[in-house]
């Protein structure tokens, strides 16, 4: 199988992003969202962002954004992956480089169909979130992770919402998802990250990635 990823998302202080980094991530996150209690701007996000070695991926998280405001961000900080959540703004999305990752995020609630509208061309990425308009970012609780059987085939799932190191080995279990992504799971209070925490979470995943491997080579 392959290893599932780790994004540690919500970051908004330089030494949170190297514990992430030093404890295995393979992704940050930085909101720019002025609704966030983690929101970043591009002068704060930058000397972060400088610090990441490139093997990291940084992730800018977008609420409701423009492209025009996604560009602009991209070149002022250097991230190299944007996360659209909530309502994508009439414009050229095609105008974003082949170089910037797009990761779709998806708020899934209820018994959720997949609204194909919101599949976007040429993205593969899309983040399973608990979602609500009010919280748009996220609301930190799990959702019913069955769901993400009928995002399958839209492409790489990346599963958000209410995870933690207690239950994500549960999640990777159930979902196989190409990655996680934890914020609030990781913290000590919003946009203050846990060292401890973040390496419980990431040896979680490590942990259920050795499980599931073993498992697949008994049943062969």
């Amino acid at each position: 199988m392959n290893r599932t990823r780790v994004k540690i998302c919500g970051i908004t202080r330089a030494e949170d992003a190297l514990e992430a980094v030093a404890a295995g991530a393979d992704a940050v996150g930085m909101v720019f969202w002025a609704g966030s209690k983690r929101a970043m701007d591009a002068e704060k996000a930058r000397p972060i962002a400088q610090i990441i070695p490139p093997s990291v991926g940084i992730v800018g998280v977008f609420v409701d954004a423009s492209v025009e405001f996604v560009l602009e961000t991209v070149d002022k900080t250097g991230i190299t992956a944007a996360q659209l959540c909530g309502d994508l703004r009439p414009g050229d999305w095609t105008k974003i480089p082949h170089t910037l990752r797009i990761v779709r995020a998806l708020s899934i609630s209820g018994s959720v169909v997949p609204d194909t509208e919101l599949k976007m061309n040429g993205v593969n990425d899309y983040l399973l979130d608990n979602g609500s308009q009010s919280s748009r970012g996220g609301t930190g609780e799990t959702f019913d992770w069955d769901l993400a059987d009928r995002f399958r085939s839209w492409g790489r799932i990346w599963l958000a919402g209410g995870l933690n190191p207690d239950n994500v080995g549960d999640a990777i279990s159930r979902v196989r998802p190409h990655a996680v992504d934890v914020s609030s799971g990781v913290e000590l209070t919003p946009g203050i990250k846990s060292p401890e925490q973040i390496r419980r979470f990431i040896d979680a995943v490590h942990h259920a990635d050795h499980a599931i491997a073993k498992a697949e080579k008994h049943a062969h």
